[in-house]
C-alpha cells in the first residue's frame, strides 16, 4: 500500500460513509468513524472480518490498491450499494 497522507485518507473514509449513508438514507447501524492508515492496517492485521471499499476510480484502483479491497468508485456508491453486505463492519478509503 502506497504511503498516504494519513489526514487525507481519514477525510476520504469519513466522505466515503457519508455517501453510503446518503444513498441507503441513513440507515447505517452506527454513525461513521475516522480512521488512521495505521488503524486500518492493525484492522487488516488482526484479521477482523471487515469489508474494505476502495471509492477512486476504477483506473486508480488498478494501478494499486490494499490487497482484498473491492471496487466501487464514489460515484457508484448509490447504485451498487447493495452489494455490500449489512452484517460486517465496512470500511471505505
Amino acid at each position: 500500500m502506497r504511503q498516504l497522507n494519513k489526514v487525507a485518507v481519514a477525510l476520504i473514509v469519513w466522505a466515503a460513509i457519508w455517501l453510503l449513508q446518503a444513498s441507503q438514507g441513513s440507515i447505517l447501524a452506527a454513525e461513521p468513524e475516522k480512521m488512521l492508515v495505521d488503524q486500518l492496517k492493525s484492522i487488516l492485521d488482526d484479521g477482523q472480518d471487515v469489508v474494505v471499499v476502495d471509492v477512486r476510480s476504477a483506473g486508480s484502483y488498478a494501478k494499486g490498491h490494499i490487497p482484498g479491497a473491492i471496487s466501487i468508485p464514489s460515484g457508484e456508491i448509490r447504485e451498487r450499494h447493495e452489494e455490500l453486505p449489512k452484517s460486517k463492519t465496512i470500511i471505505f478509503y
